[in-house]
């Protein structure tokens, strides 16, 4: 595990720990989830010859930050991910992932691991957004 991902985890735990009230820690979740959908945004890749939106959006158009974690429950964390087509019908989770990891006939997708990318590109931002709204007073009180 690199640095950063250690320093993310502390701080993750060190909300957890001097913010009880999960709404607030998904608070101070949500602003780095934010500068996460930010990024992958930015490098999702994207064909601006596809206008015709009336029947699907385009695949950085939905991009969903959501306070709950990937079980759908609410425990003060914020998952962001592609729409899962529930109410569309159009599963951009399941084209994200062939974006960026790639199929048989289409090995090497423009775009490929344009979500590890996005990660790795992002967390240095994500800790600092989380730790500044931690210590600007997100959380509704004193903190250590």
């Amino acid at each position: 595990m690199s640095e950063i991902d250690d320093q993310l985890q502390n701080l993750c735990k060190a909300i957890k720990n001097a913010v009880p009230d999960v709404e607030k820690q998904a608070k101070i979740t949500n602003v780095g989830a934010k500068v996460y959908e930010k990024v992958l945004k930015d490098n999702t890749p994207f064909n601006p010859h596809h206008v015709d939106t009336s029947k699907a959006s385009h695949l950085r158009d939905s991009i969903v930050v959501q306070a709950k974690n990937m079980d759908g429950v609410v425990d003060g964390s914020n998952v962001v991910g592609f729409d899962t087509g529930r109410k569309t019908g159009i599963n951009h989770d399941r084209i994200a992932m062939f974006s960026n990891n790639g199929t048989a006939k289409a090995p090497n997708p423009k775009g490929k691991n344009f979500v590890d990318k996005s990660i790795e590109q992002a967390k240095p931002d994500v800790y600092k957004a989380m730790e500044s709204a931690w210590h600007n007073g997100m959380n509704g009180g004193g903190n250590d």
